[in-house]
């Protein structure tokens, strides 16, 4: 019996179609495994333009939330600043809870820490089982307040309130006469910055050199012509006279009110009378 043929789907590929076959096989695997270089382009500027996308939208929402929780702390310090009682155990750790929350978020924001360094040194008002010892108030800040300067050197706010810090904690040092002078080369007519050098140089009279009783002496005339923050509702002026009693520096005071024409008005005045009087 004749054979019947073998199937031809069956039948053996010849050599040089097997390797023709080969050869279309690589150079389809090679063109699947590249894609074309503006696909990729594109793939790949999709990737830029989306991750530009989320930072766009979380950058402002993420310091949004920071300056928020600045506002909170600063709301009460106003607060405390117009109406001292009010300041409380709650009060102060809420003020103390969003400044930390605002620097957890913005870091090494000079204004953020500032403020910080403000809410610790109100905390020494409260008792040390309330909140924390007073000496880790201080020391925090003390930090804080240097962190602050070392991004934002000519707040002279920042300036008087480091140097009130160093006080506070006995370090009279170069730090600390470096700071009234830095106070007021960037502060020579902030009322607060004006009480402030007034306090000290009051404080350490008997220490201080001429040229730095003369200082002193500049300062209190500042006070008492810019005696007035709106925001606080605070009267530098009242404030001043009263540290002249506790420093017991009216002979220092009266004189100035005396031979000081621009002061010598204040004369009138019946606190001041009253505390010239002797």
């Amino acid at each position: 019996m004749q054979s019947l043929p073998d199937n031809p789907m069956n039948a053996p590929i010849s050599g040089s179609m097997n390797d023709s076959i080969k050869k279309r096989k690589k150079r389809t695997s090679k063109t699947k495994a590249k894609l074309p270089l503006p696909i990729l382009m594109r793939k790949a500027a999709l990737v830029v333009i989306f991750s530009l996308l989320i930072f766009a939208i979380s950058f402002p929402v993420k310091y949004g939330i920071a300056n928020v929780q600045y506002y909170a702390a600063d709301h009460l310090l106003i607060s405390w600043h117009k109406s001292p009682q009010t300041l409380n155990v709650k009060s102060w750790q809420q003020a103390f809870k969003s400044i930390n929350k605002a620097n957890e978020l913005q870091p090494n924001h000079p204004l953020y820490l500032d403020i910080k360094g403000k809410v610790l040194l109100w905390g020494l008002n409260l008792s040390d089982s309330e909140i924390m010892p007073k000496p880790q108030l201080l020391n925090l800040a003390l930090n804080s307040f240097k962190q602050s300067l070392k991004i934002r050197p000519v707040w002279a706010n920042t300036w008087i309130d480091l140097a009130m810090t160093k006080w506070h904690l006995n370090q009279i040092d170069d730090e600390f006469w470096l700071a009234l002078e830095k106070a007021e080369k960037f502060g020579p007519y902030m009322p607060e910055v004006n009480l402030g050098l007034s306090t000290i140089y009051m404080a350490f009279w008997p220490q201080l050199t001429i040229i730095q009783k003369a200082k002193g002496i500049e300062q209190i005339s500042r006070t008492m012509i810019q005696p007035y923050n709106k925001d606080y509702s605070f009267n530098y002026r009242s404030a001043l006279i009263e540290r002249v009693k506790l420093y017991k520096k009216e002979n220092v005071f009266c004189t100035l009110i005396k031979v000081n024409k621009k002061l010598k008005h204040f004369g009138r005045h019946s606190s001041i009378k009253k505390l010239c009087a002797g």
